[in-house]
């Protein structure tokens, strides 16, 4: 299981802070045109936000309990993306980046 953890962070630390910059920006447009409510296609686009930036989060969060049982802020903010999906709040949940 720490092999899949150590294998799994290896696979998040590609591309390092330019493809984290990337994603932020794409992020970024993504939930200001969701606002805007310019919408091209078949789903709101803040999901776009949620999973370039959500399952990051989500993954460290289940690295941390896993490998070291470690609850930090990345635990707190994926209980609070989870729960804003569930609830249908698809703009507030493309607007969780760890902050």
């Amino acid at each position: 299981m720490k092999l899949l953890m150590k294998k799994l962070e290896a696979l998040l630390e590609k591309g390092g802070t330019k493809k984290d910059i990337t994603m932020l920006v794409i992020s970024g447009v993504s939930l200001i045109l969701s606002l805007t409510g310019w919408n091209p296609f078949p789903f709101d686009l803040a999901w776009i936000s949620i999973i370039l930036c959500g399952i990051p989060i989500i993954l460290e969060a289940i690295i941390g309990l896993v490998t070291a049982f470690d609850i930090k802020a990345d635990v707190l903010v994926s209980i609070a993306l989870i729960t804003s999906v569930c609830n249908g709040e698809d703009f507030a949940a493309g607007g969780q980046d760890g902050g």
